[in-house]
Protein backbone atom coordinates (compact mmCIF):
# COMPACT_ATOMS: atom_id res chain seq x y z
CA UNK A 1 0.00 0.00 0.00
CA UNK A 2 2.70 2.56 0.91
CA UNK A 3 4.89 1.24 -2.19
CA UNK A 4 1.79 2.11 -4.48
CA UNK A 5 1.46 5.84 -2.38
CA UNK A 6 4.62 6.70 -3.33
CA UNK A 7 4.21 6.04 -6.89
CA UNK A 8 1.27 7.94 -6.77
CA UNK A 9 3.02 11.38 -5.39
CA UNK A 10 6.11 10.89 -7.68
CA UNK A 11 3.61 10.29 -10.77
CA UNK A 12 1.59 13.70 -9.56
CA UNK A 13 5.03 15.53 -9.45
CA UNK A 14 6.44 14.71 -12.82
CA UNK A 15 2.74 15.48 -14.07
CA UNK A 16 2.47 18.72 -12.35
CA UNK A 17 6.16 19.41 -13.12
CA UNK A 18 5.01 18.84 -17.08
CA UNK A 19 2.24 21.05 -17.01
CA UNK A 20 4.63 23.78 -15.69
CA UNK A 21 5.49 25.28 -18.53
CA UNK A 22 2.93 23.79 -21.53
CA UNK A 23 -0.27 24.40 -19.62
CA UNK A 24 0.12 27.45 -17.61
CA UNK A 25 2.94 29.70 -19.43
CA UNK A 26 0.81 28.88 -22.54
CA UNK A 27 -2.99 30.39 -20.68
CA UNK A 28 -1.21 33.97 -20.36
CA UNK A 29 -4.01 36.35 -20.82
CA UNK A 30 -2.67 38.61 -24.08
CA UNK A 31 -4.89 41.77 -23.05
CA UNK A 32 -3.91 41.61 -19.49
CA UNK A 33 0.42 42.27 -20.15
CA UNK A 34 2.49 42.69 -17.36
CA UNK A 35 4.25 45.91 -18.58
CA UNK A 36 4.45 48.21 -21.09
CA UNK A 37 6.36 51.12 -23.16
CA UNK A 38 6.64 54.43 -21.22
CA UNK A 39 4.48 56.47 -23.90
CA UNK A 40 1.86 54.20 -23.09
CA UNK A 41 1.83 54.92 -19.20
CA UNK A 42 2.95 58.76 -18.82
CA UNK A 43 -0.71 60.51 -19.96
CA UNK A 44 -2.27 58.36 -17.01
CA UNK A 45 0.18 58.90 -14.26
CA UNK A 46 -0.07 62.98 -15.12
CA UNK A 47 -3.55 62.73 -15.11
CA UNK A 48 -3.84 60.73 -11.66
CA UNK A 49 -0.96 63.21 -10.13
CA UNK A 50 -3.22 66.48 -11.04
CA UNK A 51 -6.08 64.65 -9.86
CA UNK A 52 -4.22 64.19 -6.67
CA UNK A 53 -3.16 67.85 -6.04
CA UNK A 54 -6.89 68.47 -6.86
CA UNK A 55 -8.16 65.98 -3.88
CA UNK A 56 -5.03 67.17 -1.13
CA UNK A 57 -6.70 70.77 -2.20
CA UNK A 58 -10.30 70.25 -1.36
CA UNK A 59 -9.01 68.69 1.73
CA UNK A 60 -6.90 71.58 2.93
CA UNK A 61 -9.55 74.05 2.10
CA UNK A 62 -12.15 72.52 4.30
CA UNK A 63 -9.63 72.81 7.31
CA UNK A 64 -8.79 76.70 6.59
CA UNK A 65 -12.48 77.42 6.65
CA UNK A 66 -12.98 75.55 9.90
CA UNK A 67 -10.22 77.64 11.44
CA UNK A 68 -10.77 80.53 9.80
CA UNK A 69 -14.53 81.06 9.58
CA UNK A 70 -16.72 82.01 12.36
CA UNK A 71 -19.84 80.60 10.28
CA UNK A 72 -19.17 77.43 8.51
CA UNK A 73 -21.34 77.85 5.34
CA UNK A 74 -21.77 74.00 4.77
CA UNK A 75 -22.67 71.65 7.32
CA UNK A 76 -19.76 69.25 6.13
CA UNK A 77 -17.03 71.98 7.37
CA UNK A 78 -18.84 72.35 10.54
CA UNK A 79 -18.69 68.49 11.31
CA UNK A 80 -15.17 67.93 9.70
CA UNK A 81 -16.69 65.63 7.47
CA UNK A 82 -15.19 66.39 4.54
CA UNK A 83 -11.66 66.08 6.12
CA UNK A 84 -11.73 62.25 5.69
CA UNK A 85 -10.63 62.77 2.17
CA UNK A 86 -7.07 64.03 3.11
CA UNK A 87 -6.34 60.08 3.45
CA UNK A 88 -6.75 59.89 0.15
CA UNK A 89 -3.95 62.03 -0.67
CA UNK A 90 -1.75 58.94 0.94
CA UNK A 91 -3.68 56.46 -0.48
CA UNK A 92 -3.34 58.21 -3.94
CA UNK A 93 -0.03 58.48 -3.64
CA UNK A 94 0.87 55.00 -3.70
CA UNK A 95 -1.63 53.61 -5.19
CA UNK A 96 -2.72 56.01 -8.24
CA UNK A 97 0.22 57.59 -9.23
CA UNK A 98 3.33 56.25 -7.36
CA UNK A 99 2.88 52.47 -9.01
CA UNK A 100 2.04 53.33 -12.51
CA UNK A 101 4.87 56.01 -11.90
CA UNK A 102 7.88 54.01 -10.75
CA UNK A 103 7.43 51.17 -13.42
CA UNK A 104 7.06 53.89 -15.87
CA UNK A 105 10.60 55.02 -14.93
CA UNK A 106 12.10 51.61 -14.27
CA UNK A 107 11.06 50.36 -17.63
CA UNK A 108 11.82 53.94 -19.81
CA UNK A 109 15.85 53.49 -17.58
CA UNK A 110 16.08 50.01 -19.58
CA UNK A 111 15.64 51.59 -22.87
CA UNK A 112 17.09 54.44 -22.49
CA UNK A 113 14.12 56.24 -22.91
CA UNK A 114 15.94 59.31 -20.41
CA UNK A 115 13.03 62.07 -20.67
CA UNK A 116 10.25 59.51 -19.11
CA UNK A 117 12.69 59.08 -16.46
CA UNK A 118 13.36 62.56 -15.45
CA UNK A 119 9.26 63.73 -16.19
CA UNK A 120 8.70 60.78 -13.41
CA UNK A 121 11.08 62.12 -11.27
CA UNK A 122 9.35 65.87 -11.23
CA UNK A 123 5.89 64.04 -10.74
CA UNK A 124 6.93 62.01 -8.05
CA UNK A 125 9.02 64.98 -6.56
CA UNK A 126 5.05 67.17 -6.60
CA UNK A 127 3.40 64.17 -5.22
CA UNK A 128 5.92 63.00 -2.38
CA UNK A 129 5.66 66.76 -1.67
CA UNK A 130 2.21 67.32 -1.06
CA UNK A 131 2.03 63.76 0.78
CA UNK A 132 4.64 64.80 3.69
CA UNK A 133 3.77 67.94 3.76
CA UNK A 134 -0.13 66.48 4.60
CA UNK A 135 1.74 63.48 7.08
CA UNK A 136 4.68 64.30 8.04
CA UNK A 137 6.74 61.01 8.18
CA UNK A 138 5.60 58.91 5.14
CA UNK A 139 7.24 55.81 3.59
CA UNK A 140 9.84 56.86 1.10
CA UNK A 141 12.91 54.08 1.23
CA UNK A 142 10.22 51.07 1.30
CA UNK A 143 7.56 52.50 -0.84
CA UNK A 144 5.87 50.17 -3.61
CA UNK A 145 8.19 47.22 -3.17
CA UNK A 146 6.61 44.22 -3.91
CA UNK A 147 8.48 42.06 -1.34
CA UNK A 148 8.03 44.67 1.50
CA UNK A 149 4.55 44.24 2.83
CA UNK A 150 5.31 46.55 6.34
CA UNK A 151 7.10 50.05 4.81
CA UNK A 152 9.34 51.93 7.33
CA UNK A 153 8.32 55.36 7.73
CA UNK A 154 11.03 57.50 6.43
CA UNK A 155 11.18 61.17 8.31
CA UNK A 156 9.94 64.44 7.07
CA UNK A 157 13.76 66.12 6.58
CA UNK A 158 14.83 63.04 4.91
CA UNK A 159 12.13 62.79 2.72
CA UNK A 160 12.67 66.82 1.56
CA UNK A 161 16.34 65.75 1.20
CA UNK A 162 15.21 62.74 -1.44
CA UNK A 163 13.24 65.36 -3.11
CA UNK A 164 15.62 67.90 -3.76
CA UNK A 165 17.44 65.07 -5.11
CA UNK A 166 15.26 63.98 -7.36
CA UNK A 167 14.74 67.27 -8.47
CA UNK A 168 18.29 67.95 -9.59
CA UNK A 169 18.80 64.50 -11.10
CA UNK A 170 15.38 65.13 -13.52
CA UNK A 171 17.41 68.12 -15.24
CA UNK A 172 20.34 65.69 -15.96
CA UNK A 173 17.97 63.26 -17.30
CA UNK A 174 16.53 66.15 -19.43
CA UNK A 175 19.56 67.40 -21.13
CA UNK A 176 20.40 63.45 -22.22
CA UNK A 177 19.54 62.22 -25.81
CA UNK A 178 16.90 60.13 -25.14
CA UNK A 179 15.79 57.01 -26.81
CA UNK A 180 12.07 57.99 -26.93
CA UNK A 181 11.91 61.08 -26.97
CA UNK A 182 8.69 62.77 -25.64
CA UNK A 183 5.29 63.06 -27.87
CA UNK A 184 1.75 63.72 -27.75
CA UNK A 185 1.25 61.22 -24.63
CA UNK A 186 2.36 64.17 -22.86
CA UNK A 187 -0.85 66.12 -22.48
CA UNK A 188 1.22 68.65 -20.07
CA UNK A 189 4.33 69.87 -22.49
CA UNK A 190 3.56 67.70 -25.37
CA UNK A 191 7.10 66.84 -25.12
CA UNK A 192 8.33 70.89 -24.13
CA UNK A 193 11.95 69.91 -22.48
CA UNK A 194 12.26 73.46 -21.99
CA UNK A 195 8.83 73.77 -19.78
CA UNK A 196 9.64 70.57 -18.13
CA UNK A 197 12.80 72.24 -16.10
CA UNK A 198 10.18 75.18 -15.95
CA UNK A 199 8.61 73.45 -13.70
CA UNK A 200 11.11 71.53 -11.88
CA UNK A 201 12.46 74.40 -11.15
CA UNK A 202 9.26 75.59 -9.72
CA UNK A 203 8.44 72.61 -7.70
CA UNK A 204 11.95 72.98 -6.20
CA UNK A 205 11.72 76.43 -5.03
CA UNK A 206 8.24 75.73 -3.47
CA UNK A 207 9.51 72.85 -1.62
CA UNK A 208 12.86 75.16 -0.52
CA UNK A 209 10.17 77.57 0.40
CA UNK A 210 8.59 75.43 3.32
CA UNK A 211 11.89 75.42 5.15
CA UNK A 212 11.63 79.15 5.91
CA UNK A 213 11.15 78.52 10.02
CA UNK A 214 14.81 76.46 9.74
CA UNK A 215 18.53 77.36 9.93
CA UNK A 216 19.43 76.25 6.21
CA UNK A 217 16.48 78.71 4.69
CA UNK A 218 18.16 80.33 1.73
CA UNK A 219 15.84 82.91 0.15
CA UNK A 220 18.39 83.99 -2.77
CA UNK A 221 18.33 80.34 -4.15
CA UNK A 222 14.57 80.26 -4.17
CA UNK A 223 14.36 83.66 -5.96
CA UNK A 224 17.24 82.27 -8.55
CA UNK A 225 14.93 79.14 -8.91
CA UNK A 226 11.96 81.20 -9.55
CA UNK A 227 13.82 83.15 -12.58
CA UNK A 228 14.10 79.77 -14.26
CA UNK A 229 10.76 78.63 -13.14
CA UNK A 230 7.56 79.10 -14.73
CA UNK A 231 7.08 82.98 -16.02
CA UNK A 232 3.20 82.99 -17.55
CA UNK A 233 -0.19 81.01 -17.98
CA UNK A 234 1.21 79.39 -20.99
CA UNK A 235 3.73 77.64 -19.10
CA UNK A 236 0.87 76.38 -16.66
CA UNK A 237 1.03 72.27 -16.62
CA UNK A 238 -2.73 71.93 -17.20
CA UNK A 239 -4.80 68.81 -18.60
CA UNK A 240 -7.64 69.56 -20.50
CA UNK A 241 -10.83 68.13 -19.64
CA UNK A 242 -12.87 67.42 -22.99
CA UNK A 243 -16.02 67.52 -21.11
CA UNK A 244 -17.57 67.76 -18.00
CA UNK A 245 -16.59 65.38 -15.07
CA UNK A 246 -16.11 62.09 -14.88
CA UNK A 247 -16.52 62.31 -18.22
CA UNK A 248 -12.63 63.96 -18.27
CA UNK A 249 -11.52 62.58 -21.51
CA UNK A 250 -7.96 63.60 -22.36
CA UNK A 251 -7.32 61.13 -24.99
CA UNK A 252 -10.10 62.76 -27.14
CA UNK A 253 -8.74 64.47 -30.77
CA UNK A 254 -8.56 68.32 -30.22
CA UNK A 255 -11.97 70.33 -30.82
CA UNK A 256 -14.24 67.13 -30.45
CA UNK A 257 -15.42 67.42 -27.35
CA UNK A 258 -16.08 71.15 -25.20
CA UNK A 259 -12.75 71.79 -23.30
CA UNK A 260 -12.33 72.59 -19.63
CA UNK A 261 -8.99 73.29 -18.40
CA UNK A 262 -7.63 72.08 -14.71
CA UNK A 263 -3.77 72.92 -14.33
CA UNK A 264 -1.21 72.97 -11.44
Amino acid sequence: MKKSIYIYIIATVFICSGCKKSFFDSNADPNGPTRTTPDKILTNVLRQALEMQGTAGYGVVSIIEQLATQRPTHANVDNWVDLGIVNYSFQNNYFLVGSNNESMMKWAAEEGSWHYVGVGEVIKAITYGYTTDLFGEIYYDDAIKDEIAQPAFNTQEYVYQKLFELLDDAMLQFNKTSSRPLGVEDVFFKGDLARWKKLANAAKARLLNHLSKKAVYDPAKILALTDNALTSRNDDAGLTYRGNYPDANAWAPDGALPSSAKTW
